[in-house]
């Protein structure tokens, strides 16, 4: 049985193992199509995790408006009305959309408990890894 939310438009990034496991986990209780950011294919897996017809991939994000909830990607692309963005970018990523968040050595620092962004309190980073630089 399928369940019916009303919100949960939501985003994945990631191309990896966390990534595509959250994909289909969240198939059954999210608005569908669930959209994955993929900067490219895994070189492991390929495309094969996110060919589904419940999974739309978009390329890699560019810019993020919170004011509207819209997420633009590269190739000109924009998805409106967007809930969640989930990021499962494993240790290595960027944030270039984020210009006030800084990643160093693969750490975001000023995390509290590894997760309440202190600058921005109303960022959170599920699985960040921070520093205290």
């Amino acid at each position: 049985m399928k369940l019916n939310y009303h919100i949960q438009k939501v985003v994945i990034v990631g191309a990896s193992v966390s990534s595509f496991d959250i994909v289909h986990d969240i198939l059954s209780v999210v608005k569908v199509p669930v959209y994955a950011s993929l900067r490219g294919a895994n070189p492991v897996f390929g495309y094969v995790p996110f060919t589904h017809p419940e999974i739309v991939r978009k390329p890699v994000i560019t810019q993020v408006s919170a004011s509207n909830r819209t997420v633009f990607f590269s190739g000109g692309s924009k998805l409106e009305d967007v809930d969640h963005i989930i990021f499962a970018t494993g240790y290595t990523f960027s944030l270039p959309f984020l210009p006030s968040v800084k990643v160093v050595n693969r750490r975001i620092p000023g995390l509290y408990l590894h997760i309440f962004n202190q600058a921005d309190p109303t960022l959170t980073f599920i699985g960040g890894v921070s520093t205290h630089i």
